[in-house]
């Protein structure tokens, strides 16, 4: 009896471990192939998404913050869908036709739509999630700038990104990190373009 119960422990242990390691490694796919979006995105425009650039329209829902729906300026900028309609924008150049929302596997997807209010208004968004079903993170990188609708020059903010162009990435299995503190324990498992401390 003790045998079988040692050995079904190892057997759910290993299996554990395996499903993680999918999971970790599918995230990490999923990392390069946004950075190599990101760069084609850069080459043609000069510049990273930020969110509220012409022809982009979430309502301001998303912004390249790092925040909960960040992901969605980067499905908008690769997927070329500028209204969150599911489609691409007929002269739209796709960087990434894997965002298609109509061929998403039912389960685990890596775009999902979602609803969100903003100023009152129901508005729809389409956001990148990771193999455990959250979102992945988007912000300017430190070195970006943010124009804002002010015509004065100094009224540019900075990306908050720990990296000079942007920062892109998951927070990992347990679902959790510190935006604020890139050493918190939280910020181990995390899978992305952030440096690791």
């Amino acid at each position: 009896m003790v045998i079988i119960v040692v050995l079904a422990t190892l057997t759910i242990s290993i299996y554990t471990w395996l499903e993680t390691r999918k999971n970790e490694q599918a995230a990490e796919s999923i990392v390069r192939k946004i950075e190599m979006g990101l760069s084609s995105y850069h080459n043609d425009h000069d510049r990273y998404p930020y969110g509220t650039e012409a022809p982009f329209r979430n309502h301001g829902a998303a912004v390249a913050d790092g925040e909960e729906f960040s992901s969605n300026v980067v499905y908008m900028a690769l997927f070329g869908d500028y209204k969150n309609e599911g489609v691409p924008a007929r002269d739209a150049t796709i960087y990434n036709d894997e965002m298609n929302p109509a061929t998403q596997p039912k389960s685990n997807p890596l775009v999902r739509q979602i609803k969100v209010t903003k100023a009152g208004q129901q508005v729809t968004l389409y956001i990148l999630t990771d193999p455990w079903g959250s979102p992945y993170r988007y912000r300017l990188g430190s070195e970006q700038a943010l124009p804002t609708k002010s015509a004065s020059a100094k009224n540019l903010k900075m990306g908050t990104g720990q990296n000079p162009d942007y920062d892109f990435w998951s927070f990992g299995k347990d679902g959790d990190s510190d935006l604020r503190d890139p050493r918190a324990p939280e910020n181990q498992d995390d899978i992305g373009n952030l440096p690791k401390f």
